[in-house]
């Protein structure tokens, strides 16, 4: 059992459970901004419930990206060759839908990434939400959808300290940005959205 706590525009939400605290957006716009309402739940829930009389065993931080590509434009030019999969004639009625999983050890912990693909409007995996958010895509119908799921995460058991957690957080946002923007998407990718590096701090 657990709780859920919603922003009043839905896009926002924080989950509770006895071993389990998550902050989830459907807004992102800088790691700065998230990192500041995440060390304000954890503010709020320690001094309720005194975080620092108990352990850690699981930090983790996921991102799931949603390519929808400009009319005339194909997902593959949002992705680096080497994620395109096959273009074969043998596949009838159009291209097959994309599927891949990489699983890997991190300086800060293990780092999954799993590509998917479907035309159902799912902008989220199915099980990733259990109430419904609000989504800035709006209509998308039957238009193909390319999700990028990174999971970047530390397994284990530290006691609960404030700056220990959020630079373990810190260094599982760096871990998945370097791996995103030099090797998932492409430069057709970052001019597209406007992308410029800005450190965050």
């Amino acid at each position: 059992r657990h709780e859920e706590f919603r922003s009043k525009d839905e896009a926002w939400g924080v989950a509770l459970a006895e071993d389990m605290l998550v902050l989830a957006t459907t807004h992102y716009d800088r790691y700065s901004g998230f990192a500041k309402r995440l060390k304000a739940a954890l503010t709020i829930v320690d001094e309720v419930a005194g975080l620092q009389q108990g352990s850690i065993t699981r930090v983790g931080l996921r991102y799931i990206d949603v390519i929808v590509p400009k009319p005339g434009e194909s997902w593959r030019h949002y992705l680096q060759p080497s994620l395109h999969g096959p273009d074969s004639p043998v596949f009838e009625g159009g291209e097959p839908l994309l599927g891949m999983e990489f699983h890997g050890r991190t300086q800060a912990g293990r780092l999954t990434i799993r590509i998917t693909q479907n035309d159902q409007g799912q902008l989220v995996p199915p099980g990733t939400l259990v109430k419904p958010m609000a989504f800035r895509q709006k209509d998308l119908g039957s238009q193909l959808l390319t999700l990028i799921d990174s999971d970047h995460y530390v397994e284990g058991q530290w006691d609960f300290s404030m700056k220990e957690l959020l630079d373990t957080v810190d260094a599982l946002h760096m871990g998945i940005n370097t791996v995103f923007f030099k090797d998932i998407v492409s430069e057709h990718a970052l001019t597209a959205w406007g992308a410029e590096h800005v450190a965050d701090t």
